[in-house]
């Protein structure tokens, strides 16, 4: 399955070209720093690869991510209720959702606080790809 994605070269600290995963870049030849991102995961995974166009020549390098989806619902008395959960993974924030939203993230274990009104429920919640 394919997913969409954007890509960047760049040479040092300038970013030289940039597009959709899949469609060609014109770039001279030359040695890049390709970093490749998943579009619509909310953690914004990336991959970076050294890429070298020779002259007249072209170059592509495949890209894969391993991605789950998660969904929080925050129930109270048994009916659902309109609450957020804050997700992070190792110590960072990656987003707060509301309460039955479905989000694309990388595979890992995130620390979920689903959160209404006043209380607070923990939980570290492991993902694998696919699920």
């Amino acid at each position: 399955m394919s997913a969409r994605g954007t890509v960047a070269l760049s040479q040092g600290s300038n970013v030289v070209a940039s597009g959709a995963c899949g469609t060609a870049l014109q770039v001279p030849s030359g040695t890049y720093r390709a970093v490749v991102t998943l579009d619509g995961a909310l953690d914004r995974p990336t991959q970076v690869r050294t890429l070298t166009v020779t002259p007249g020549g072209t170059a592509s390098f495949p890209a894969g991510f391993r991605t789950a989806l998660l969904e929080v619902r925050v129930m109270a008395n048994g009916r659902p209720a309109p609450g957020r959960a804050v997700l992070t993974r190792d110590g960072r924030t990656i987003a707060s959702v509301g309460s039955g939203i479905v989000a694309k993230v990388s595979a890992g274990t995130y620390h979920v606080r689903a959160l209404y009104r006043t209380a607070a429920l923990e939980y570290d919640v492991p993902l694998f790809p696919g699920q």
